[in-house]
């Protein structure tokens, strides 16, 4: 019985010991390159269009006293780095970003004039780039981004007319093709994981307003999550 207890505590230690080996072994054969990177943020756009009045009836907007509401955008972000040779990463982003608008007559017009608009509109971006990483094998990641892309945007609109039950629900799609700068800092925690911040010039404009009002959506935006650092 003896024997077999001390049999066992060998055999265990002896396991022990040869998986923590191994496990440093993964870690030395994981970094002996340099990784790629996945982060996932969410943040706000502030797009250069300022608040408007409400175009689709001119009577109700131009000769009477209005509220408007219009909402930055505010979204989610997903940036993957993939290494192309250090220090440079080619960048590949998507993301979808949220934005309303609310116009409401604050006078009473004739019959069939516009009282309330309730708009919103989601853009999404899908974006191709380079990065450059200046620090090598490092838990701290500053770099710089540059590239262009797709901008695809839906958006609705719901009216409501005086003095009726009538209202009007209308949908809406655009795209449109832009360009971005920025740079980002990632603050690696562990070897896989750490905490992520981009802030990205976007550079875009729609043919057309879209039914939040908005056409030029050339702006800041700045995004807050975290990375993963992966060999992928």
């Amino acid at each position: 019985m003896k024997r077999t207890a001390f049999f066992a505590i060998v055999l265990l230690a002896a396991t022990t010991a040869l998986s923590q080996d191994f496990q440093q072994d993964q870690q030395i054969q994981r970094f002996k390159g340099e990784p790629s990177y996945a982060a996932f943020r969410i943040g706000a756009w502030f797009p250069a269009d300022v608040e408007k009045s409400f175009r689709l009836d001119e009577v109700s907007t131009e000769n009477t006293r209005s509220r408007i509401e219009q909402s930055q955008a505010i979204g989610i972000d997903f940036h993957y780095q993939h290494l192309l040779g250090q220090p440079l990463y080619l960048d590949f982003n998507v993301s979808a970003w949220y934005s309303t608008y609310e116009f409401s007559s604050l006078e009473e017009l004739s019959v069939g004039a516009i009282e309330n608009a309730d708009s919103w509109a989601i853009i999404f971006p899908a974006t191709l780039g380079l990065s450059f990483h200046p620090l090598s094998r490092s838990t701290m990641q500053p770099y710089v981004m540059a590239g262009g892309g797709a901008y695809f945007a839906i958006s609705n609109s719901e009216l409501m007319f005086f003095e009726t039950v009538r209202t009007r629900d209308e949908d809406q799609s655009d795209v449109a093709f832009g360009w971005f700068v920025g740079g980002g800092f990632d603050l690696l925690f562990s070897p896989t994981f750490g905490a992520s911040l981009a802030a990205r010039y976007q550079n875009v404009e729609f043919d057309r307003d879209l039914l939040t009002q908005q056409k030029d959506f050339s702006g800041l935006q700045i995004s807050l999550g975290f990375v993963v650092a992966t060999d992928f």
